[in-house]
């Protein structure tokens, strides 16, 4: 207790230095979280519309990239599928980038483009079961509320071109946003072939597998990879949307600098903390010369430095939180990604600014460790 109370009167001697010293940690509290969220926000759009689909396991191209460069499978293969024990059912899924003309403006983009049998339990998106008849009507499709306001006018009844095809917005749906371009559309089968300028269905981007009640669709996916040739990929849910948050996290620019700023931030915290202990240890050498020459041990002095180093920590956490929620509203408004702040996320950069401060006070005690009561008198 007595060291926690000289830990800070030796921070709080000089007021104005601490203040500038919690708005430095501050300010790096601050970077990690938005670095953290907008990562988090990434891959999670990422895998945006995998969390939406029915499946258990999922076949899909060996020259798979990501959902936006699918290529294709044979349809046969879902039919071969469907005959293993334990699968339940093989559903087809078509993706595409097509062009989008903002009825309003003119002005062209693009969005992704998702076909299915309107008949097959594709998504789990409740809303789609009511508007299965509207998805059969010829050249309509069903727009992403969530979709950003270059598409121009959403509302039922409004026509534009998709793929300089003329098409009928006939209902909505809701997801989010990704790296679709300007948001996502759902369509049926046949009018997936028909924008496409006839596609031929019997060329899947996705199978979709779901599994008996009480099969392991792990042991049911390494049946798959024996039984199916060579032309076609068995992944489950989980390797899936591992695969895809790879990829994006490891392969992309966006992925690399969002971790190399979330390494950048924690750096240039352990350099302000480390800083300002360091120079504290220089200006009170003399003070701990003493303590040392009353007999109190070397790990007593380095509690007290330690302890400065927590204190800090927690004072420039707690603003820190507090701006990180305004700064993930400000980032959601502009890039129409979803930053939320999950306590898991909480407690991970409280821990990180904990071990940045400790890991600070370490590095910052060599000085004092080496220092001599004798040479200081």
């Amino acid at each position: 207790m007595m060291q926690t109370r000289l830990a800070w009167q030796n921070l709080s001697h000089h007021k104005m230095r601490l203040v500038a010293v919690t708005i430095g940690i501050t300010f790096v509290v601050t970077l990690i979280f938005a670095q953290i969220g907008m990562q988090a926000a990434v891959l999670n759009a990422a895998v945006l519309v995998f969390n939406r689909l029915n499946f258990d396991i999922v076949l899909l191209s060996p020259q798979y990239i990501y959902i936006r460069s699918a290529d294709t499978v044979p349809r046969h293969r879902l039919y071969q599928a469907s005959t293993i024990e334990g699968v339940q059912q093989a559903m087809p899924l078509y993706v595409s980038l097509v062009q989008w003309k903002n009825s309003q403006t003119g002005e062209l983009g693009y969005m992704q483009m998702l076909g299915y049998n309107p008949h097959d339990p594709v998504f789990q998106l409740p809303e789609l079961d009511t508007q299965r008849e509207t998805l059969h009507q010829p050249n309509v499709v069903l727009m992403d509320r969530r979709s950003r306001p270059s598409v121009g006018p959403k509302a039922i009844g409004v026509s534009t071109e998709v793929q300089q095809h003329k098409i009928r917005i006939g209902g909505h749906f809701t997801l989010g946003s990704g790296f679709t371009g300007w948001g996502t559309l759902i369509v049926s089968d046949v009018n997936f072939s028909r924008i496409r300028n006839g596609f031929p269905l019997n060329r899947v981007s996705l199978g979709l597998i779901t599994v008996a009640p009480g099969a392991d669709p792990a042991r049911v996916a390494q049946h798959l990879k024996h039984v199916l040739p060579p032309d076609v990929q068995v992944l489950t849910r989980a390797e899936m949307k591992a695969y895809e948050t790879s990829y994006w996290r490891d392969k992309t620019p966006s992925g690399i600098v969002l971790s190399a700023g979330v390494l950048m931030a924690c750096l240039v915290g352990m350099v302000v903390i480390y800083q300002v202990l360091a120079t504290d240890i220089s200006h009170r050498l003399s003070e701990y010369a003493t303590l040392k020459a009353l007999g109190y041990k070397d790990g007593y002095i380095s509690s007290i430095v330690l302890q400065q180093a927590l204190i800090l920590a927690i004072m420039g956490f707690i603003p820190g939180l507090a701006f990180s929620f305004g700064i993930y509203e400000i980032l959601a408004r502009q890039t129409h990604f979803m930053m939320d702040m999950p306590p898991l996320r909480m407690i991970a950069v409280m821990a990180m600014s904990t071990g940045i401060s400790t890991l600070s006070g370490l590095l910052a005690l060599r000085k004092l460790k080496k220092s001599d009561p004798a040479q200081l008198f």
